[in-house]
């Protein structure tokens, strides 16, 4: 599920029907700034729907595509970098809308749209799964789509930075380090102390689009609390209890604290002691991608959950998701 910051999109894209040439620009031919994308079918060739799902829900977002639009302008080699040239050479095949043939008051465009084979993503689907010859034709398997779109995101993010000059052989995705020295102690509400670590990372143009912060707090009886924020690209939203029947229900559940069995402290109090985790959102994302969790695991082994989520269009994130209670950036729209 993607969700967009509220004012972030402009007007609703006009709904796409049949043919209409004159309302159809390349985006060879002409900059696409602020016109929406004709859209496209894309090709399933054996097995590639966690593929194609991944790739509409990228380009129904006008950042990404904005980001990819501008690395079009750069001589980017497939050696390297082969996910950006995926998607740069997917993008290469779409259209746009030019709205200025249409009337003020029509929402309805009549063009004739193209399906996409995207065998661009062969590369990528073999490193995505190296067991797997195959890359877009007659994969023998189908894969979760939250994985792939992990992994896309992990992946770019690391081109980015080696595009830019600041890449490194380090394979552990945005994380650079944690180092328990960089620990310093503050002071929140109600002038509780804890002690705070920082997962450093190097952004990217694509950590500035969908990248956050999380802060999960640890609690153990007789010793201050443990901080440490960390960078996140997706949210997981565990959906399985009875009491999750909406995304605010999720988002509740997703902050409760939780206990850890087997605690153990190298500072304090010694020993096996009582102890609890909590995770807040430190810092908001301009694009927050939520995974709505639907596989449970359990006696059985694995079963997927076909129950009805409820969700807003509109979505205003309760204060208490939050690190430090902000009014500003909250609101979200699907």
């Amino acid at each position: 599920m993607l969700v967009t910051e509220n004012g972030s999109t402009g007007a609703d894209a006009p709904i796409i029907a049949a043919p209409a040439d004159e309302s159809v620009t390349s985006l060879n031919k002409e900059a696409y700034q602020n016109k929406p994308l004709l859209p496209h079918g894309l090709k399933n060739t054996g097995n590639i729907c966690f593929l194609n799902a991944t790739l509409q829900a990228f380009l129904s977002c006008f950042p990404f595509v904005q980001l990819v639009q501008d690395l079009r302008n750069q001589s980017i080699p497939k050696a390297g970098y082969p996910t950006l040239s995926a998607f740069i050479e997917l993008l290469s095949q779409f259209d746009v809308l030019d709205e200025s043939t249409m009337k003020k008051d029509e929402r309805f465009a009549l063009v004739a749209a193209k399906v996409i084979n995207p065998t661009m993503f062969d590369q990528v689907l073999r490193n995505f799964t190296p067991d797997v010859p195959a890359g877009t034709s007659a994969r023998p398997r189908q894969e979760d789509a939250q994985e792939f779109l992990s992994f896309a995101m992990d992946r770019m993010h690391d081109e980015l930075l080696r595009l830019n000059g600041n890449g490194s052989n380090s394979k552990e995705g945005m994380v650079v380090s944690s180092d328990d020295d960089d620990a310093w102690e503050t002071v929140g509400r109600k002038n509780k102390s804890a002690i705070m670590r920082t997962q450093s990372f190097v952004p990217s143009d694509l950590s500035a689009i969908f990248g956050g912060k999380l802060q999960s707090v640890v609690k153990a009886a007789g010793n201050k609390a443990s901080a440490t924020v960390q960078p996140f690209l997706l949210l997981h939203l565990d959906i399985f209890p009875d009491a999750v029947q909406t995304l605010d229900d999720a988002l509740h559940l997703f902050s409760t604290p939780e206990s850890l069995e087997g605690y153990r402290t190298t500072a304090g109090k010694a020993g096996v002691v009582t102890a609890r985790k909590s995770f807040k959102i430190h810092e908001l994302s301009k694009i927050m991608i939520l995974h709505l969790k639907r596989f449970s695991y359990g006696n059985r082994g694995c079963t997927k959950l076909y129950k009805p989520l409820h969700f807003p269009l509109e979505l205003v994130l309760n204060r208490d998701l939050l690190s430090s209670p902000s009014s500003e950036g909250r609101r979200y729209e699907l």
